[in-house]
């Protein structure tokens, strides 16, 4: 028992000397292809499938495997983007990186990485946020989290999107903060529009092969990397999808989506 306690802990610090030397000789990517959209809109699975497609190195998530209260930071002012880039250099030096995150942060990365190349991927909100809800096990009839304080003690990388923390997002309740998180995504990507690739979740699920040859088309990368065998992969954790969404959400909160989004639905095609 004692060996398996010291190999277990040698094993442990190898693995973190070899990331730590990673880490601190990695190169930032002048120009990487950043991958935006909302949490839970499909930006792995799309992210994922191109890089595959174009034989191209990837990172995601690295919040959340990394600090995720570096987001908090960066919306505080507290820490720079520059900062963030320089303390996660390992992350940045992929071709291609997604992180839902860095969708509120884009009027940054414009700046820091002018010569990248955008790619925003936005869905349904009432799918949307049903997918997210899901992902935290919370009811879509809920009013508020007050009754389900063990989700986001299971979920702490969520706090921030739930409760609209970082961004800061007001609403009265969950519901709304994610209404509007949706909104601002999409707020964003329409201020920049022309210098950024657009792909609706649902078009890409409709003929997935299409979506992602165009995409590659449209970003002038070459198709040679085989990925067809994946395209049914789940990249993150499936929600449950059998209810209607009035019977998910009920009249009181699928309302409230509707109400909150049904400008930027109606932009984007969602009758």
């Amino acid at each position: 028992m004692i060996l398996r306690r010291q190999f277990y802990r040698l094993r442990g610090l190898v693995r973190y000397s070899i990331d730590s030397c990673r880490e601190r000789f990695a190169r930032v990517h002048p120009a990487p292809i950043f991958v935006l959209g909302n949490q839970k809109s499909g930006t792995s699975a799309i992210a994922s499938l191109l890089a595959l497609a174009a034989k191209l190195s990837y990172t995601q998530d690295f919040f959340v495997k990394s600090d995720i209260s570096q987001v908090a930071s960066y919306h505080d002012g507290a820490l720079s983007l520059e900062a963030i880039v320089s303390a996660n250099k390992r992350a940045f030096s992929a071709e291609i990186i997604k992180d839902p995150d860095l969708t509120f942060f884009v009027d940054d990365l414009l700046r820091v990485f002018p010569e990248s190349r955008f790619v925003f991927i936005v869905r349904d909100p009432r799918q949307n946020i049903r997918s997210i809800l899901n992902r935290l096990e919370i009811p879509g009839t809920a009013t508020s989290l007050a009754d389900h304080p063990q989700v986001l003690r299971k979920n702490p990388g969520w706090t921030h999107v739930v409760r609209g923390l970082a961004p800061t997002i007001q609403g009265s309740n969950h519901i709304e903060i994610l209404a509007e998180r949706w909104n601002l995504a999409v707020s964003l990507f329409e201020r920049y529009k022309d210098r950024v690739q657009y792909l609706r979740y649902e078009d890409f699920n409709d003929n997935k092969v299409d979506a992602i040859e165009r995409l590659c088309q449209s970003l002038e990368l070459p198709l040679n990397g085989e990925y067809r065998h994946m395209l049914d992969h789940e990249f993150q954790p499936k929600g449950k999808r059998g209810a209607q969404l009035t019977e998910f959400f009920g009249e009181e909160n699928l309302s409230l989506i509707g109400a909150t989004c049904g400008q930027g639905m109606q932009r984007h095609g969602y009758n």
